[in-house]
């Protein structure tokens, strides 16, 4: 079973086919999910979840905006699960090097 955790509540993009820039005055966290919290939730899938596979680090949000990006894939693969991971490919600095060395397992590339 694979989940998803949208660890940044906004993006630095206003893309005319993503909801996210078009969505006007929806009520929606627009911040960063703190690494304490992210601890929790990931020792909570491991502790619940009968066959955890995945953890994708997005979803509607831009991950690369989170300087903690390479921590948070840490977490996830210490946990033994595989990490996904969705960008823009415009906010990459300095974060990429780190980003690499905490060895993804996939990372997509919305253009």
């Amino acid at each position: 079973m694979d989940f998803v955790i949208d660890i940044v509540g906004t993006c630095n993009l206003s893309c005319p086919s993503c909801p996210v820039g078009n969505m006007g005055d929806v009520d929606r966290p627009t911040g960063l999910m703190e690494l304490g919290l992210f601890r929790d939730i990931v020792k909570k899938i491991i502790d619940e979840t009968p066959d955890p596979t995945a953890i994708h680090l997005y979803n509607w949000g831009e991950p690369f905006l989170d300087k903690e990006l390479p921590e948070l894939i840490k977490v996830v693969k210490e946990s033994g699960l595989a990490c996904a991971l969705s960008t823009n490919l415009t906010t990459l600095d300095p974060n990429l090097r780190a980003v690499l060395k905490a060895k993804p397992d996939g990372i997509l590339v919305s253009l």
